[in-house]
């Protein structure tokens, strides 16, 4: 039992992981999937967005160099108007043979200009400038011949588009060549981007710079575990309930009905066989057909823990059928010595309808053997009223050469009602009164009477429970025909039986 309640526990936490593996592990990949587009998508928006910001640099360049040729004290009014009416904007310089001579700021200047500073000879991310040492911007860079305008962005403007994003873990970086610019506002040389999960870049088509997008987690494992804590503490909720209603349900008491009707569609009900002899030379001559319960966890049930359970429900009916159908197909196998008893027990709830007719006419028509007896035993433990039906019933069954026998006479109910009313031919001597022989005179009085009444009435005996050779030979003083009880063998399982009695009888 105990190992049964391990192995349903085991099932119930393997179905808890798999439950887990299967909501979550599609749900990851797709979290995979969604975050490396949805960091694609964060870098192309950046760069789209820093694009717009350059080229406003890049028309106030085209506007300066339309002053080329003309002295700084003509034109640096002009760029200081630049400066205030086109957006991002924050200086505007003109340079000619790499020398900056006019700028927005200072006006007239002298300033180097290296147009190898500058990737593609168009931009520049600089620390900082005169002005603001550590103040990074971006310098655009546009060429006519010999002249050259030089439009500053403030990199607060790109600091402030890197770092107003959705999500806080998400982290942009614009690189120019090997310079970068964190969200932060931080001018870098080597950043550790590759640490970022779902790291994606994306390079402008139009400007020599790249945005690089990525969240700031250790791991794909941590960054899915941190983003999705709704969905998996629900996750976890119906893993955990639906393993823990099932175990539930596996280990929750059942119905004693429902149980017996599990197992009856199950056929564990299994025919077992006791011998009963003859008293005076101990020959076998018959068997009497024992119903044992072969429960899958609980192993072999005796009839009296679940037989009441089964008469009370009406069970016992198909059980009973079953028994019949499959004890014939055993017998049916051996050829068997004449007059050969079978004996199964009926109550009298099988006596209600026409069931137990056709059962008894199925069992005779596949053991297909004449030499088989089969005897009905009638339990005492239900009244059997005397109706029409009752004794057409009977009447139709000794027509067909089953006969009635009394089972622990004396016992139960009506005894000698059943004696005067019905037509029973054998009284079965209950085991309460053997055992008692040589123990307790009252009971062999008991007996004695008992046997003296079917003497008279000219009935057949059997004395059940027999276990010591005292009482065999008791019994057989007193002329009782037949005996059953473990001295003569304990029930087996038919098919067992069958093969033991053709090794030894048989031959």
């Amino acid at each position: 039992m105990r190992i049964q309640y391990q192995i349903k526990g085991i099932t119930c936490l393997f179905l808890m992981l798999i439950m887990l593996v299967i909501l979550i592990f599609p749900m990851y990949l797709y979290y995979l999937h969604n975050t490396n587009k949805w960091t694609l998508l964060s870098a192309q928006k950046a760069v789209s967005t820093i694009n717009s910001i350059l080229d406003y640099g890049e028309q106030a360049n085209v506007i300066a160099l339309s002053y080329k040729g003309l002295p700084c004290d003509r034109v640096s009014l002009n760029l200081r108007h630049e400066v205030t009416s086109i957006p991002y904007v924050r200086s505007v310089n003109l340079a000619k043979d790499n020398l900056i001579y006019c700028t927005s700021l200072f006006g007239e200047s002298t300033f180097q200009d290296t147009p190898s500073d500058y990737v593609n000879h168009k931009l520049l991310l600089m620390p900082g400038n005169r002005v603001k040492k550590n103040h990074p911007l971006i310098v655009v860079r546009t060429s006519n011949g010999d002249t050259a305008a030089l439009s500053g962005i403030d990199g607060l403007y790109i600091q402030t588009l890197l770092s107003q994003q959705e999500d806080d873990k998400l982290l942009l970086y614009i690189r120019v060549h090997n310079k970068w610019l964190s969200e932060g506002g931080s001018f870098l040389k080597n950043p550790s981007v590759n640490s970022l999960f779902a790291l994606k870049s994306f390079t402008s088509p139009k400007y020599p710079f790249s945005v690089y997008a990525g969240l700031d987690f250790g791991s794909s494992l941590s960054a899915f575990l941190n983003q999705n804590k709704v969905y998996l503490f629900f996750v976890a909720i119906i893993s955990l309930v639906l393993p823990t209603f099932m175990w539930w349900q596996l280990t929750r008491p059942i119905s004693f009905d429902r149980e017996l009707t599990r197992a009856l569609k199950n056929n564990e009900f299994i025919p077992y066989a006791q011998p009963i002899v003859d008293a005076f030379h101990r020959h076998v001559i018959g068997i009497e057909i024992l119903m044992r319960w072969h429960h899958p966890v609980h192993g072999i049930i005796r009839p009296d823990l679940f037989i009441p359970q089964a008469e009370e429900s009406g069970l016992i009916i198909p059980m009973t059928k079953n028994l019949f159908i499959s004890t014939a197909k055993l017998l049916n196998q051996f050829s068997l010595p004449s007059k050969f008893h079978v004996s199964i027990n009926i109550t009298a709830m099988h006596c209600n309808g026409m069931q137990l007719l056709y059962d008894c006419q199925e069992f005779l028509a596949m053991v297909n053997n004449s030499n088989i007896k089969l005897v009905l035993e009638l339990t005492e433990r239900q009244k059997l009223d005397n109706t029409p039906h009752i004794a057409s019933l009977f009447s139709t069954l000794n027509n067909l050469g089953v006969t009635l026998a009394i089972d622990d006479f004396g016992t139960g109910h009506s005894s000698l009602s059943y004696l005067n009313e019905f037509n029973v031919k054998t009284l079965k001597i209950d085991l309460s009164f053997v055992s008692q022989i040589g123990k307790n005179s009252l009971s062999e009085h008991l007996i004695d009477n008992v046997i003296d009444l079917g003497k008279r009435l000219n009935m057949s005996m059997i004395a059940e429970g027999v276990e010591t050779n005292e009482q065999a030979e008791f019994l057989k003083s007193r002329e009782v025909s037949y005996l059953q009880g473990y001295l003569f063998g304990k029930p087996e399982p038919l098919s067992e039986w069958l093969l033991s009695y053709k090794n030894e009888y048989l031959k």
